[in-house]
């Protein structure tokens, strides 16, 4: 796991980036972190116990990945190609996702809460014990997924699609749904209730 390790600057608060004393909004040198990070990703494709919050990533391929106990909370991220992709025990919470593809992936015990999604698919993905909870999403699609034990609780979610999907204990709790669809899925065994309140 990264180094929980906050960021020098007086009053910041934020965590620092792997190997520095601040956090990438008060790096000294950002280009060349970005540019580091982003040489690893797109050549090694395999990135592990490292944080980098608030970064913009812009036009990548990332296809493939293998990312173990990273923290990238609070970034952009615009049509980015991360299909065929493995995420572990990550934390991508309160990011914006544009035009990004996570297809085939799977992800296990990462985060993704709070964050904002437009235009992008998981499609043909296992996606299992993730949280998705307060997310705003439009115009995304789960199709074909396996989404076991995956939480959506206070989530918005407009056009959203879960077609032929396991929804196995997968929480909807309190979100807000417009124009989903869940044909063909075991939406019987998601959860939309609480069971004190049934």
């Amino acid at each position: 796991m990264f180094d929980f390790i906050r960021c020098n600057h007086v009053k910041c608060d934020n965590f620092s980036v792997t190997n520095c004393e601040t956090c990438y909004l008060h790096a000294a040198d950002k280009e060349n972190l970005h540019h580091q990070l982003v040489k690893t990703l797109t050549k090694e494709k395999k990135l592990g116990s490292f944080c980098l919050t608030h970064g913009e990533f812009n036009d990548l391929d990332l296809s493939e990945c293998r990312l173990y106990a990273c923290k990238f909370s609070h970034a952009t991220f615009k049509n980015v190609d991360f299909n065929n992709s493995f995420i572990q025990l990550s934390f991508f919470e309160f990011s914006t996702f544009v035009n990004c593809t996570f297809e085939e992936i799977t992800s296990k015990y990462s985060v993704f809460a709070g964050s904002v999604f437009k235009n992008c698919s998981f499609s043909g993905s296992d996606i299992l014990h993730s949280n998705f909870s307060g997310i705003d999403a439009e115009n995304l699609n789960f199709n074909d997924s396996d989404l076991y034990f995956t939480n959506f609780s206070s989530a918005k979610l407009n056009n959203v699609s879960f077609k032929d999907c396991n929804l196995k204990k997968t929480d909807f709790y309190l979100s807000e749904r417009h124009e989903v669809s869940f044909k063909y899925s075991n939406f019987e065994e998601a959860l939309f209730t609480r069971e004190d309140q049934q």
